[in-house]
This record gives C-alpha cells, structure tokens and sequence, in this order.
C-alpha cells in the first residue's frame, strides 16, 4: 500500500488543486476573449467600446499608436484619426469593404470570428498569415460593411474653420491660432488664408502672426473670440516695413499700396426687383475707408430678408474696402393670416385658417347654423354666410354668430317680408301677417269658411286691396279659420298658453298691453320690440273698427268661439278674451 492510500487527505486537496488550476485557464482564456462589441462606431465617436476597439487593434498586430494616447496601455474612449486609420489597415487584411474605417456590423462579426478560432492573431497585410480561413476559391471573398446597416447613428460634431485676409505681406509669415495650429504663408500664398483644424462651436480662437523678418510688422483685428455655429472670416491682417528713423506705418490708417494696386474700388448695391436702395447705390471708395450707409426698403407689400453676403439689416456701412463689390438685397411678399371662426349654435365649411399672399384671394368659407338658429353675420360687418375674402392687404380675424330668432323671415307664398324680435324664450314677428290670397268686404263673413280683410277695404281685388294706404302697414284682417293658415312654413299661431307665457314674461295681463303697444303709432311704451299697431277689427255686425283697438287671434277654440288678445286705446292691460270666430282680427306668428 501506498503512501497516498494510506492519506486520503492528501489525495482531496491535490484533486481540489488540480481543478482550481483547470478553472482559473478557463477563466484567463475567457477574459482574453471578454471584449464584446455592440454598437456602430466611426471617426469622432465617444464611448467605452472605442477603448476596447483600441485594445483589440493594439494587441491584434494594427496598433493604433506607437506612444502615447491610443498605444498599448493608454488607450481611450475617443475614435480619432488614428483608430480610423489602424482599423482601415484590419479592414484591408481581412477583405472588408469598402476599408474606410467605418467600425459596423460586417467588422464585428470578422473580429468575433477571429477571436474564437482556437485563440489565432491575425497579422498585418506584410506577414505570410492570412487572419481568417480561405473558401475554396483563388479569390478572396469580400464582407461588405455598409454604414445603411447601423443600429446606432453617430452624429459628427459640426466644425467651423478659421481664416481672413491678409494684405502687404513682402516675405514668409506664420500663423497660429490658440499656439498650437500653425500655418505658413508666403507672399505669393497670401490674400486669403484658413487654418486647417477646425473647430467646434464654443471653441475660443486667437490668432497670432510672426513675421520672418524683424523689418516686417503686422498688425491684426478680429482676431479673438468664440466659435458660434458658422465658419470664422472676418480677422484681418496687414503687414508692412518699417522706415528708418521711424516707428512702423499701421497699414489699417496708412496703407501701403504696391505701385500695381489699384487704389479706388467700387461699391455697388442693388435689389432683386421687389425693392429699392436708398442712399448711394453706387460708391467709389478709395482702399482701406470706408462706405456711405444705403438701406434696402421694400416695396409695398414685400418685406426685406437678407443681403447676398448673408447681412440681415437692413440699413448697411462697409467699411475698410479692398476690393470691387456688389451686394444685392433680397425681398419677400408678405403673408398675411385670414382666420375664420364659428360662434354658439353654428359651424364652418372650409378652410378656417388660410396664409394669403398680399392682393391675393382667400378660399371659400360658410357659417353653417345648428337646427333651428340662423346666420346673422359676421363681426366685420360682413351679412352673407358664405365668404370668399380678396384683395387680402392684412391679417384678418372674424367670427360668425347665430341666432334663433331676428332674422328677416320671408313668407314664400308671397314675398312679404316680416322682422322678428326675441321676448323671452319665444320668437315672434314684428308685424302683422300680410298674406292675402282673397279678400272681401266687411259685409261678408262665417264662422267656418276662411275670410281676409283689408281695413277699411270694401271691394274684392287683392291688388287693389294692396295698394291701399292700410293693408302695408296694418297687413290683413281673418277670421279665425282664415287665421289657422296665416302663418308662413316654420311658424305657427300661437296658442292660447304662448300668448299666456308672453303677457307673464311681461308682468302679468294688467300691465302687459302697455308693453306691447307700439310707442311711434300708438300710445304704448314697445318695451320689448312687438311694436303692436290699432289695426282695428271686422265686428260680426259687418262693419270696421279701425284706429282704436287690435284683436290678436290664438288657435284656442271654444265652440263658436276662439280665444284672442284685445288690446285698447288707454288700457294698459291685455285682456284675455273670446271671440265669435267670424270677427276679423290681426295675426302674429310664433316661430316652431
């Protein structure tokens, strides 16, 4: 028997060593392989999967840099000019296309592929190692890695370039912007200059020029400041030598003109047609001074929006001219804004807020009424319920309002034409009926067949019976059953209750009469507009009484009777009464 049958001690912890060293390979082979890429990156990206793309490149054979930021061990969360690169060189190798450093889907799935086949590196494109397996063809196959494939749009940061002008350089010159981007002009370089690097908005700029000669001197403006959402021009910078015996000539107050450069320019401003320039519109200016102001004024009914060189006032002075101008002002007609609204109990068809261009027509609009209400116009004044506005000269704001009663109601029947007035809840005419299809003499009448009067009329022509001086102001006298047909379509002869909701809305019988009586034709106070007239009545003694009283039928009937209102000369009151049917008296309608 062995020493480790006789231990069985030792013989579990040398098993439980053994599996803890088989375990801690595993664990070291699957860190090794940790790095799981999700997300679309390319050049300006920020995120934490940019560090583990740099560490997979550095330690793949594509470093990204050799010291510093990106190198092996210094890598960071910033996809740089380099990143691209080094990836664009792993694209190349393993036949991704196109290789533009566009770090998709196509590259993931390779550099996956990679890292699982049995812990192989691959090398650069200059090694006799190839990084994936080969398919069966003489060919190399080709992984199309298409920026459309994203799932996770990188939005570049916007940038803007700094640069001017610069005048009466005679030897090299260097610039700098915040020290560290440099640029090197010559004289024959020189007129307008850009820094390479741009930068984004927020940035602050400063930049400085360093002549290659101590006799050379330049003099800078505009050239500091912040970077807000466009690209920097304006700095300025002249040069020029210095005289003996004298401190250097500022070439912005004194320039120094070559003998070959012309010292007058021109200033021209013109419009697009839909405007004029005041002040000088063309302005010969000697180099280096400075404009006259001109302003660019619309003409009537346009609106200025901007210069050509992208100034947007109006009213303009260049300075500091060095060259031929022109600048041309654009105008735009105006818009106005036509809105159109519904008031209570009513809606609108059409277009209800239209954008019209100045003298231009709107689109068609209507006030449609709910049941049982009316147009009555709109608040501009304007009568009719369909609209077509023209000749549009500014914004216009209206609105349709609705009744259910004041309208002009037109009998069809005849064309008679009769106001209504609102009392209460109830909607009534304002004259008496006037419709006519026969008439009599007050000698003839019946309780039965229907009869029409005109006061003071004896004769049987309905057209002369109109002309008379009475029948258009006092209308028509019936007899009752005459007086049940009266009423034009949607109106009706009140009942004998209506009338009584009438007189109490009004205080009661003993002081409603006076109400209702007119107060221009008879002796009453009007108050709420029935503008009652003394049309009189055809007694059933066959004769007129005119001038003193007014009978008002309802369709209340009592045998050979029927209830009314009378109202008299004096009495304040409406007394309700009955009437033999065959009495002509006045009707007022009551709307459904």
């Amino acid at each position: 028997m062995s020493k480790y049958n006789q231990n069985p001690t030792l013989i579990l912890k040398f098993f439980t060593f053994f599996i803890l060293i088989i375990f801690s390979l595993a664990f070291l082979a699957h860190r090794s392989e940790a790095a799981v890429f999700s997300h679309n990156q390319s050049q300006g990206s920020r995120d934490t999967e940019v560090k583990a793309l740099q560490q997979y490149l550095n330690t793949h054979g594509y470093p990204v840099a050799r010291t510093g930021a990106g190198s092996k061990g210094q890598e960071t969360a910033v996809f740089g000019p380099a990143t691209k690169q080094a990836l664009i060189h792993f694209q190349k190798d393993n036949h991704i296309t196109p290789a533009n450093g566009y770090f998709g889907p196509a590259t993931r799935k390779v550099m996956a592929t990679v890292r699982s086949a049995a812990g192989t590196t691959p090398t650069p494109k200059n090694t006799p190692t190839t990084s994936l397996p080969k398919p069966n063809s003489s060919t190399p196959s080709v992984i199309i890695e298409s920026p459309k494939s994203t799932t996770t749009e990188i939005i570049p940061i916007p940038t803007y370039t700094i640069g001017g002008t610069i005048m009466g350089l005679t030897g090299q010159m260097t610039l700098r912007n915040n020290t560290t981007d440099q640029l090197m002009l010559t004289p024959n370089s020189a007129r307008l200059f850009t820094f390479t690097t741009s930068l984004p908005t927020g940035t602050n700029y400063y930049v400085t020029a360093t002549p290659g000669s101590i006799t050379e001197h330049c003099y800078l403006i505009n050239n500091s400041g912040m970077v807000v959402s466009t690209n920097i021009t304006t700095i300025q910078i002249a040069c020029s030598t210095t005289l003996a015996e004298s401190t250097p000539i500022n070439p912005f107050t004194n320039p120094i003109i070559p003998s070959s450069a012309p010292t007058i320019h021109e200033l021209s401003y013109t419009t697009d047609g839909n405007g004029i320039i005041t002040g000088s519109s063309t302005q010969s200016i000697t180099l280096n001074t400075n404009g006259t102001e001109v302003t660019a004024t619309p003409n009537i009914s346009y609106h200025f929006i901007t210069w050509n060189d992208g100034l947007t006032n109006q009213t303009r002075t260049d300075s500091n001219i060095r060259s031929n101008q022109t600048y041309t002002a654009s105008f735009t007609i105006n818009n106005y804004t036509i809105t159109y609204t519904a008031g209570a109990n009513g809606t609108l068809s059409g277009v209800t807020t239209q954008t019209v261009a100045y003298g231009s027509t709107g689109t068609e609009v209507v006030a449609i009424p709910d049941a049982n209400y009316h147009f009555v116009s709109w608040s501009d004044g304007v009568l009719t319920a369909t609209r077509t506005d023209s000749n549009v000269t500014s914004s216009l704001a209206v609105t349709a309002s609705f009744a259910d009663c004041g309208e002009i109601v037109t009998d069809a029947r005849d064309g008679n034409t009769y106001p209504t007035v609102k009392i209460g809840t109830q909607c009534w005419t304002q004259k008496n009926m006037a419709y006519l299809s026969s008439v009599v003499p007050s000698a003839i009448g019946s309780t039965a067949v229907p009869y029409y009067y005109v006061p003071q009329y004896q004769g049987v022509d309905v057209t002369e019976a109109k002309a008379t001086i009475n029948y258009p102001i006092y209308g028509v006298l019936y007899n009752h059953p005459a007086a049940l047909t009266a009423c034009p379509t949607g109106w009706h002869l009140p009942s004998d209750a209506e009338y009584t909701t009438l007189t109490s809305f009004l205080g009661g019988e003993a002081v409603a009469g006076n109400k209702l009586k007119s107060s221009s034709s008879w002796d009453g106070t009007n108050t709420v507009g029935f503008n009652a007239l003394p049309a009189g009545n055809r007694d059933t003694n066959t004769a007129f009484y005119f001038g003193s009283d007014t009978v008002l039928w309802s369709d209340l009937i009592s045998g050979q009777t029927a209830w009314n209102r009378f109202l008299q000369v004096t009495a304040s009151n409406a007394l309700r009464f009955a009437d033999n049917r065959g009495l002509g008296g006045s009707v007022r309608c009551l709307k459904n």
